[in-house]
């Protein structure tokens, strides 16, 4: 609690504030405990008074401490100063017998103090005031260390690495002053604990979950991968520049996606089965125009107005890698047939009710006509 020693007046301060406290005093004429409540602040000149010389110290505003000493029977004051119209108001409580007394001079703070027959200073504990300010400007704050239940695996890890690695470096530092050279000591092995109750997610365990959470969607709505030459090759284009690509791509059924959403959908009262659902096809056209390799196209369902602004509710159920621009028609004729059929029939989901399916379109590229 105390790591500083410092020669002030006629004692020794002990303290270790702002950090702590509590501040211990040790003088000739016996040794004084403070615990600083309130270390309050300095008013501006010509307001600002000092106690009388020959030791003159500032009056701090707004101050206030409590104040214990003696062996065999404890003294407890708690003594404070307000300035009341630019004059420092000097007061002091105590109790004794379970009744409580309050002593308040404007004059001085001995008069205030005069019950215990010791100086006020010591009392207001005046003679350490300004060894404790500058205590606060020298000293920075705490830094606050985020326990390891908020850190990511990867600062967990680095955390642990620098540890490690100061140890490693302390101990090649050292060990000669401790081993004799011949003696060749060698760090193998360093455990670290942390007193935790609670388990960190392990990497495996993430994984693992991601795969369950893959198996469940590819149960549900399964992701087809096509390659673009048997596409082509049961198309209608002549064209031996498309025959020879190797583009891929993949999609997923819309009417699964439909199944999987439209229930909970109803659940929230989005959805309500007088009224259509509206579906919005979009995609990015920025990849398109600038000729990227590769171009998605998402799902989502107006009716949900909400949410339609966040990215997870826009479903993508086509993803195609392409080398040239003009075979995204032929990757598209999946997807437009089911669209077209959505249109014309309906959607039908589990519990075997019939939805009309209103479709919007935002352009993608110079593609969106493909559909």
């Amino acid at each position: 609690m105390l790591n500083s020693a410092r020669k002030k007046l006629d004692g020794t301060i002990n303290q270790n504030y702002p950090h702590d406290n509590t501040v211990f005093w040790k003088s000739k004429n016996g040794n004084y405990n403070y615990t600083v409540i309130n270390l309050g602040t300095l008013p501006s000149q010509p307001i600002l008074k000092y106690i009388q010389l020959p030791r003159s110290y500032p009056i701090p505003d707004n101050y206030e401490i409590e104040t214990s000493w003696g062996r065999s029977i404890k003294n407890y004051v708690q003594a404070s100063i307000n300035y009341v119209e630019k004059t420092p108001h000097f007061k002091i409580e105590w109790t004794y017998n379970e009744q409580t007394y309050i002593v308040v001079s404007p004059i001085l703070a001995s008069d205030a103090s005069i019950k215990y027959s010791f100086s006020g200073i010591v009392i207001f504990e005046l003679q350490l005031y300004e060894e404790l300010s500058r205590a606060i400007s020298k000293r920075k704050p705490l830094q606050y260390v985020n326990p390891l239940s908020d850190l990511s695996n990867v600062s967990h890890r680095n955390k642990i690495k620098r540890v490690a690695v100061n140890l490693f470096n302390n101990f090649e530092a050292k060990k000669n002053k401790i081993w004799n050279s011949a003696d060749n000591p060698k760090l193998k092995n360093i455990v670290l604990e942390a007193d935790t109750s609670y388990d960190l997610p392990k990497e495996w365990l993430v994984s693992e979950e991601k795969h369950n959470i893959d198996k469940i969607m590819q149960m549900h709505i399964p992701l087809l991968v096509f390659d673009m030459k048997s596409q082509i090759q049961n198309s209608d284009s002549d064209s031996e520049e498309d025959v020879t690509t190797l583009e891929k791509g993949g999609y997923c059924s819309i009417s699964k996606i439909l199944q999987f959403v439209i229930p909970k959908l109803v659940a929230s009262q989005v959805l309500s089965y007088e009224t259509p659902i509206y579906l919005r096809v979009s995609g990015d056209g920025r990849n398109m125009e600038k000729k990227k390799n590769h171009v998605m196209v998402t799902l989502a369902i107006l009716n949900d107005k909400n949410n339609i602004m966040k990215p997870e509710k826009h479903y993508y159920f086509f993803i195609f890698w392409q080398r040239k621009l003009d075979s995204l028609q032929i990757a598209l004729e999946p997807i437009r047939n089911e669209l077209q059929d959505l249109y014309k029939n309906g959607f039908i989901d589990n519990q075997g009710r019939q939805w009309n399916i209103d479709i919007f379109f935002r352009p993608i590229g110079n593609f969106w006509r493909s559909f």
